[in-house]
């Protein structure tokens, strides 16, 4: 092969790492897990009456309460989690672990009251574990970064 030949493959293999350099750094960024900024959540509270969305930073839409409430009792460890709710809006239930990691999300129509949240990974004896509320954005898929966290709805459980 001549110089010229070997330049080019050197090149096009350069540009092929910065691409693949590139896909994984935006891979990377899309799939980032909430980290320790992301606001606590305490537990279930009166509920404010507006929806205004609110950004609280670049990866976690909020919006208001609009009447929904949430509460989990204590309850066995395991792949599932029973949960009580009111919900003015179609929303997802999502299940928290200590660091903010969701290890599940249900979908439940306006007006539901309960229901089971099927886990990626379950619960352990033990631990402490948090239910919230997102808005569904539309799409019926939960994502984390699309649907909105409604603020100052949330309760925490134990499980046994």
């Amino acid at each position: 092969m001549s110089t010229v030949e070997n330049r080019t493959y050197a090149v096009i293999a350069a540009v092929v790492v910065l691409i693949l350099i590139a896909a994984g750094l935006f891979w990377a960024r899309a799939n980032r897990a909430p980290g320790s900024d992301t606001p606590a959540k305490t537990a279930t509270t009166t509920p404010a009456t507006t929806t205004t969305a609110v950004v609280i930073d670049d990866r976690q839409a909020t919006v208001a309460a609009d009447g929904e409430t949430i509460s989990a009792d204590t309850q066995s460890a395991g792949p599932t989690v029973r949960v009580s709710f009111a919900l003015t809006h179609d929303s997802w239930v999502a299940v928290q672990d200590a660091n903010g990691a969701v290890l599940g999300a249900g979908r439940f129509a306006a007006g539901a009251t309960s229901g089971i949240v099927e886990l990626l990974r379950p619960t352990v004896p033990g631990e402490t574990y948090t239910v919230v509320i997102y808005a569904d954005n539309g799409n019926r898929v939960f994502d984390l970064y699309t649907d909105e966290l409604v603020e100052g709805v949330a309760a925490s459980f134990k499980a046994e």
